[in-house]
């Protein structure tokens, strides 16, 4: 999964600055800090990849 998300931001010059990802048995919830923005091209594709439950941007203003 955490190849998923960053080929998905990658793919687009995307830089991830940090990543946390915890897990406990199946499930697991992953942290993405970007230093750009991300487009809802990006939140979409990530929406619809297989095992995501799902995917919230924050963005930040400034």
């Amino acid at each position: 999964m955490l190849g998923r998300i960053s080929h998905a931001l990658g793919k687009r010059k995307i830089n991830i600055h940090n990543m946390l990802n915890k897990s406990k048995g199946d499930m697991a919830y992953t942290l993405v800090d970007a230093d750009s923005p991300v487009g809802k091209d990006v939140v979409d594709e990530l929406c619809h990849t297989h095992g995501v439950l799902t995917v919230r941007y924050l963005p930040v203003d400034g």
